[in-house]
């Protein structure tokens, strides 16, 4: 008897296309990455790719799209009118910080588009916003109101100034250890590091830094 041809799954395969996608463009970045490549990889026709997504350009932007939402939503530390805004702004640090360390691929496809201008992913970025800095808006806004936090603190630019610190200190990882003689995946390191941040974050953006450093 013939042997029956399997189902094809629509969402399987587009899983299957994601996941090889990204680690194609994490590997060689937007412009150096193929879509023969790609499809070769996934094992599906390439214009499979054409017909799911369109084009490169938004087969990509839905990486993005994906890298970003795994980030919003893996484990982000809950907060509540009651809380610390200064307890609560550390955990949003930390949180990113060791998701960072988990998720080396998210770091080197953002540092790719640091390499390229960013137009992609701030594109990306802008539907997601919203979802991304809704949290951290809450707490800074509840930090001023209760005096915790400078009157002048911008959301968007502490964002940034968190960004550069925890995404800039694990895409020169490896320059690092050489010039610190310090095995960087090592967790205890990077725990130093974190406090470190977190202390400069802080003392930036208390009313009063010097309560900062007394309550550690």
């Amino acid at each position: 008897m013939p042997e029956k041809k399997r189902k094809r799954d629509p969402q399987k395969t587009k899983k299957r296309l994601l996941d090889t996608a990204e680690r194609v463009f994490t590997e060689r970045g937007f412009d150096g990455a193929r879509v023969d490549e790609i499809a070769a990889q996934a094992k599906i026709n390439k214009g499979m790719i054409y017909i799911l997504f369109g084009s490169k350009e938004a087969l990509y932007d839905e990486v993005l799209k994906r890298s970003f939402r795994r980030l919003f939503k893996s484990n982000r530390p809950e907060s509540s009118a009651e809380a610390d805004p200064v307890a609560d702004t550390a955990a949003l640090v930390r949180w990113y910080f060791w998701f960072l360390s988990d998720n080396p691929h998210f770091v080197r496809l953002f540092g790719w588009e640091s390499l390229t201008s960013g137009k992609r992913a701030g594109k990306v970025l802008l539907d997601l916003l919203d979802e991304g800095l809704g949290p951290l808006q809450v707490i800074i806004r509840r930090g001023k109101e209760q005096g915790c936090f400078r009157d002048d603190i911008a959301v968007h630019k502490l964002v940034a100034m968190v960004n550069e610190m925890c995404l800039g200190f694990f895409s020169r990882l490896k320059l690092f250890e050489v010039l610190w003689h310090k095995d960087l995946s090592n967790r205890e390191h990077q725990e130093e590091m974190l406090d470190q941040i977190i202390t400069i974050i802080l003392n930036g953006i208390r009313a009063n830094p010097q309560d900062s450093a007394r309550r550690g």
